[in-house]
């Protein structure tokens, strides 16, 4: 299995996120992706890829076959960081975090309504138009940089997809990615899918009352889904109130078996091929 979204990179690991490391690898995780939502935890996401490769026995790095990868991205949860003239400025600082062999994806970036909702930034026609300005930016820089998108959409699916789909008339970005931690509507996912794009999914899916997420599940290919746990955050069930790490992956992986009616085996089998095939690990 691959736990193609995880943030190893935040203070919630600090202290152990090699004990975690190791601890996934030998409960049945192949990889893990660890994504960045600003310049410095982007470059943390970084550094921790490349000192962790892949645990045998003890803390000794044996393989460089062991998938620990990194996403350098800017979430729009930090939009009150960045003033709208110097988007640029802060792109270039990922382009060069872009050229690592490390990083796979640019990510993760998008837009979140419920910020504007809850009050957390002002909803204001200027906040409003600097999220949709950085969030192009980044698919601008994914397309010239020739890196998959790690999508962050909440409360904001029209917006997303518009976005999305006039992400072609910016020259020479065929920009392919994944709508990560989705828990949108069947509509949304259709349209996501006709673009090319992956659906990450997530232990939300294991909780109570997700009825019409499994119905979302249950219509589309498994060879356009993905796992991943977003961890420190969105433990599944079975894990609630515990701190989710990337083995909890297996959850989300044998619930969408369930719903389908299909095996874990097959299940992590495909949802691995797709990462292979989406962020070109071969």
């Amino acid at each position: 299995m691959f736990d193609t979204h995880a943030h190893l990179n935040f203070d919630a690991f600090k202290n152990d996120y090699r004990e975690v490391v190791k601890r996934s690898f030998k409960n049945g995780v192949e990889g893990i992706i660890n994504i960045g939502t600003r310049f410095d935890n982007s470059r943390r996401a970084i550094e921790i890829a490349e000192e962790l490769v892949k645990y045998d026995k003890g803390p000794t790095l044996v393989s460089d076959k062991g998938w620990t990868l990194a996403a350098v991205g800017f979430h729009p949860d930090h939009l009150d960081e960045i003033n709208k003239e110097d988007i640029q400025i802060e792109v270039e600082k990922f382009r060069k975090l872009a050229e690592h062999p490390k990083v796979v994806a640019i990510g993760e970036v998008g837009l979140d309504n419920y910020y504007f909702r809850s009050g957390k930034f002002k909803d204001t026609k200027e906040n409003r138009k600097k999220a949709e300005a950085v969030f192009r930016a980044f698919l601008k820089l994914a397309g010239e940089v020739k890196l998959p998108v790690i999508i962050h959409s909440r409360e904001a699916e029209i917006e997303t997809f518009n976005i999305l789909d006039s992400k072609f008339q910016i020259p020479n970005s065929k920009i392919k990615g994944v709508v990560h931690c989705f828990s949108g509507s069947m509509d949304f996912a259709k349209k996501v899918l006709d673009l090319g794009f992956f659906i990450g999914f997530t232990g939300i899916i294991t909780y109570p009352k997700t009825e019409e997420l499994a119905k979302v599940i249950k219509e589309i290919p498994l060879d356009k889904i993905l796992i991943e746990t977003d961890c420190p955050f969105l433990a599944p069930q079975a894990h609630r109130g515990k701190r989710c790490e990337p083995w909890m992956v297996e959850e989300v992986a044998k619930k969408i078996a369930e719903i389908k009616g299909i095996s874990l085996e097959k299940v992590s089998r495909v949802t691995t091929e797709n990462t292979r095939e989406l962020f070109k690990l071969f």
